[in-house]
């Protein structure tokens, strides 16, 4: 015991006063009391602009490369889209994936949309193959993407869309269809002057149809031919349920 003035002693009537002396730390030093981590949010790759919470936003000379991904959402993205064929400049979409594919297209249909309800402006889209780096630095490799230029159309002088000619020739694609097949298809009819649509219901087949325009432009190259497309919803009817469906309407150019 300590007395009232905080020496040993003090007999009943002291009173308990602390120790003069400081207590003794812990075994192994003295350790401060845990303190609590400052979260942050996750911020983009060095040399990106994240613009979105979805998807990167970069700047190539003129060129606005908009990386998209599976979680990304079309219309955010639809919306980016239509402002730059607006501002008269070039989009130029990075998909890696069949999920990432499915949503740029999507993204792309509704920013055909955002873009009738000007009046002004129009787009197509012209797909192709890319090598990609993927993972951390010192294990990088490379994997094959698709990349979609937007190329900015003028909107029909009526202000109305023509509905399709009935001798369009129309190619349905699923998600276990071959690209080079439907590729192969594709391209012969192009040659021919027919005019084509392809049709593709869920994003698997929305990828392939994709990877089939892209792989028809390789056959076509010998023939001085390009092709593009020009996405929209439409609904597609299967028994007694209505599905909605994705329609990418080719059109040619001679290089």
């Amino acid at each position: 015991m300590y007395g009232s003035y905080g020496h040993r002693g003090g007999g009943r009537g002291g009173r308990w006063m602390p120790p003069p002396y400081p207590p003794r730390p812990p075994r192994g030093g003295y350790r401060p009391p845990p303190q609590p981590r400052a979260h942050h949010a996750p911020q983009p790759p060095h040399g990106h602009d994240h613009t979105s919470r979805d998807f990167y936003e970069e700047t190539c000379g003129n060129d606005q490369i908009l990386k998209v991904a599976g979680s990304s959402k079309p219309k955010s993205l639809a919306g980016a889209i239509a402002k730059r064929m607006r501002e008269g400049g070039t989009v130029k979409l990075i998909a890696l994936g069949p999920a990432s594919v499915n949503q740029a297209v999507k993204a792309l249909a509704i920013a055909r949309s955002f873009l009738a309800e000007d009046g002004q402006v129009d787009l197509t889209v012209l797909p192709e193959f890319i090598h990609v780096p993927v993972g951390k630095e010192r294990e990088k490799e490379e994997r094959s993407a698709i990349r979609f230029t937007v190329l900015r159309r003028p909107y029909p002088k009526d202000g109305k869309v023509p509905p399709r000619d009935p001798s369009t020739v129309e190619l349905k694609v699923s998600q276990t269809s071959q690209s080079r097949s439907t590729a192969g298809a594709l391209a012969k009819r192009i040659r021919e002057g027919q005019k084509c649509v392809i049709v593709g219901i869920g994003g698997g087949s929305v990828n392939q149809a994709v990877k089939s325009v892209a792989i028809a432009n390789s056959y076509l190259a010998d023939d001085y031919l390009e092709i593009n497309f020009k996405p929209k919803f439409i609904h597609v009817d299967l028994g007694e349920e209505q599905k909605s469906a994705v329609e990418m309407t080719i059109l040619y150019n001679q290089l």
